[in-house]
C-alpha cells in the first residue's frame, strides 16, 4: 500500500482512517467462527452490503434481531451522503461565515490600529522623510515588520498542527497515525498555504493603506510645529 493510504468513514465523511499500522487479515468463515463476540459485533456496525435488494436487507435485519436481539437499520450510501451533507455543510457554512466576519474584524482593527499609530508618530515619519527616507524604503520596512509578525504566526500554527499529528503517535492511535515531513500530510500543508496567502493579502492591505495615509500628509516643517 502507499504511504498514508486511507479511507473515508462512510458515516462521517470528513473523517479519515489511515492504514499505516493496519493488519490485513482474510475474513472467511473459519476466521468468523473463531473470533470473539466483540469483534463480530463491531464487524456488524461496519458491514457494507453490495448488490442486494430492500427485501434481502430486511431479512438480514430480522436474522440479526433474532440472534442478537439488536435492531439494525441499514441505509443506502446516498442516504448517508444526504444525512451527512444536511448537518455537516450547514455547520460548515456557519463556521465559514463566522471565520470571514472575524477575519474582516481583525483586518479592520489592524488597519485602524496602524492608522492611529501613524497619527501619533507623524512627526517621526516627517523627520525621517525630510532627511532622506523614501516611500519605497518605508514600504520595505513596513512589509518587513508585518512579514516577521505573519511568519511567527505561521510558525506557531505549524507547531500546533505538528503536535496534533504527533499526539496520535503518543496516544498510539493507529487509525490516525500519519507519516510525512514533521508528520504533516498534504491537507495540512495546504491549510498552512491558505493561512500564508491570507496573511499576505492582509499584510498588503494594511501596508498600502498606511502608505496612502502617510502620503496624504504634506512633508514640511509646519507638520513638526
Amino acid at each position: 500500500m502507499k504511504q498514508n493510504e486511507y479511507h473515508s468513514n462512510f458515516y462521517a465523511l470528513s473523517s479519515k482512517q489511515y492504514y499505516n499500522f493496519s493488519v490485513i487479515l482474510p475474513v472467511n468463515e473459519e476466521f468468523i467462527n473463531n473470533s470473539s463476540i466483540d469483534l463480530q459485533l463491531n464487524g456488524l456496525f461496519d458491514i457494507i452490503l453490495l448488490q442486494t435488494s430492500k427485501d434481502k436487507i430486511e431479512d438480514l435485519s430480522k436474522v440479526i434481531q433474532d440472534n442478537l436481539g439488536l435492531k439494525f437499520n441499514f441505509y443506502t450510501q446516498q442516504e448517508n451522503y444526504d444525512y451527512f451533507n444536511e448537518y455537516y455543510f450547514s455547520s460548515l457554512k456557519i463556521i465559514a461565515i463566522v471565520t470571514t466576519i472575524l477575519l474582516l474584524i481583525v483586518t479592520c482593527l489592524s488597519v485602524w490600529s496602524s492608522l492611529v499609530s501613524i497619527r501619533l508618530m507623524i512627526k517621526d515619519f516627517t523627520i525621517n522623510l525630510l532627511v532622506g527616507l523614501s516611500y519605497s524604503k518605508l514600504r520595505k520596512i513596513f512589509y518587513g515588520y508585518y512579514g516577521i509578525l505573519f511568519f511567527i504566526n505561521l510558525i506557531v500554527l505549524f507547531f500546533i498542527t505538528a503536535y496534533s499529528r504527533y499526539g496520535n503517535w503518543l496516544r498510539k492511535d493507529a487509525s490516525f497515525v500519519t507519516y510525512g515531513l514533521f508528520g504533516l500530510v498534504g491537507m495540512d500543508w495546504f491549510a498552512l498555504l491558505v493561512v500564508l496567502i491570507s496573511d499576505i493579502i492582509i499584510g498588503i492591505i494594511i501596508v498600502e493603506i498606511m502608505l496612502w495615509r502617510i502620503k496624504k500628509v504634506p512633508i514640511s516643517l509646519g507638520v513638526l510645529q
